[in-house]
């Protein structure tokens, strides 16, 4: 081999170093671009509720309770790196629309009977609605047990949802309205009154601010919650969501959102 064609071999070799190289960074770059560009994959979810909340009355904070849930719902999200999508339904079809698989889930006060169960996943309460007891101010009672003996109110028919039947010394006495309840209360003429967190909550912070106070913590499990088919979907997104609430209940987020919208229990 002459020194002509040494040469031109040397030169081959190079050339063919240079566009491997080449070649290898284009591979490296199309690959990085497409990480960029392609947006990870998560399960998507579709969520709705009742318009309006219905049949919970929300004394005009219906807007603060959607602020709430849909700042939960993606907090939710991205803590299990899950996409859920909220939508409002009329309340008369959505679990018709569930049950048709519609969507994925519900979010709505059902409550936990073993019928309920068969059919639905349940997750945890998100926003707890459980019946409270309210008490006077200045008085030093903290429990029901401090009830014995004493005169509570409950809405008509509300006694045996509220396990009232285990302290049988308690004096029951039914109100059709609770304002006028709270105002006997008020009034020195009945000891307690017994009604779901977020009226109680209401009242003691508005108009009986300073000479009510509520003293139990929701005494049933009562609450918004989400709801799903009873199917392995089902249970896969409550175990997400029931995970995630967790979360952020353990980082104070839960806590924050409750406070950005006012609704601090």
């Amino acid at each position: 081999m002459n020194k002509l064609q040494r040469l031109w071999r040397i030169k081959s070799v190079r050339r063919s170093i240079v566009i491997a190289g080449v070649a290898l960074g284009l591979l490296v770059l199309v690959r990085a671009c497409s990480a960029i560009i392609m947006p990870q994959e998560y399960n998507t979810y579709h969520v709705a509720h009742a318009t309006g909340w219905y049949p919970l009355d929300l004394f005009g904070k219906e807007s603060n309770l959607e602020g709430f849930t849909d700042d939960l719902l993606y907090a939710i999200s991205r803590s299990q790196e899950i996409d859920i999508l909220p939508l409002t339904i009329n309340p008369n079809i959505i679990f018709e629309n569930l049950n048709n698989r519609k969507y994925d889930g519900v979010l709505a006060l059902l409550p936990t009977s073993s019928q309920n169960k068969r059919i639905y996943e349940l997750s945890e309460p998100f926003y707890p609605l459980g019946p409270v007891l309210v008490v006077k101010s200045s008085t030093q009672i903290d429990s029901l047990k401090d009830m014995e003996g004493k005169i509570v109110g409950v809405r008509t028919g509300a006694s045996l949802i509220f396990n009232l039947d285990q302290y049988p010394s308690v004096i029951i006495r039914s109100y059709d309205n609770m304002i006028h309840a709270l105002n006997e209360l008020d009034n020195n003429i009945i000891d307690g009154v017994v009604l779901n967190s977020f009226s109680a909550s209401s009242y003691t912070t508005g108009i009986y601010a300073g000479r009510l106070k509520i003293v139990t913590a929701p005494l049933t499990d009562e609450g918004l919650r989400l709801v799903t088919l009873k199917n392995a979907d089902g249970k896969e997104f409550v175990d997400y969501f029931n995970a995630g609430l967790k979360a952020l209940k353990e980082d104070g987020t839960y806590d924050k959102l409750l406070k950005k919208w006012g609704m601090t229990q």
